[in-house]
């Protein structure tokens, strides 16, 4: 059975900021890999980057995309760890919740995939369509 087990630590005022963090962290899996917080890198004018979570991956972008670092020319990367922040705590926990039903869905996806049974070849051509 795949499973993900999600931890995550408590919403927090950022010290010197109006801003609140949330931060999630995937600590096991079963069945599945532990890289599924989508992150995109922005590069800034100092020659310095920004890593920024985007979504929780698709099992297309589990098998595309790198883990931990992007690798040239794509921006995009996986990682197990997602920061997530804004001004308003509400905001913050609507995302959670949205997490937790994306990380299902994905757990349910790959099941899905595992579970499709191959039920025909075929071979075709110009003129024809076998079946082997």
């Amino acid at each position: 059975m795949k499973t993900i087990t999600l931890q995550r630590k408590a919403t927090a005022l950022i010290p010197g900021t109006t801003n609140y963090k949330l931060s999630l962290s995937i600590t096991s899996v079963n069945d599945i890999t532990d890289k599924v917080f989508v992150k995109r890198r922005l590069y800034k004018f100092d020659n310095t980057f920004d890593d920024v979570f985007v979504a929780v991956a698709s099992p297309a972008q589990i098998e595309e995309l790198p883990a931990d670092a992007p690798a040239a020319p794509n921006i995009h990367y996986r990682t197990n760890k997602a920061d997530i922040t804004s001004s308003d705590p509400q905001l913050l926990d609507d995302v959670f919740t949205n997490i937790l039903a994306e990380l299902q869905l994905l757990t349910d996806q790959l099941t899905t995939l595992d579970e499709i049974v191959v039920d025909g070849t075929y071979s075709i051509s110009k003129d024809s369509i076998e079946e082997s």
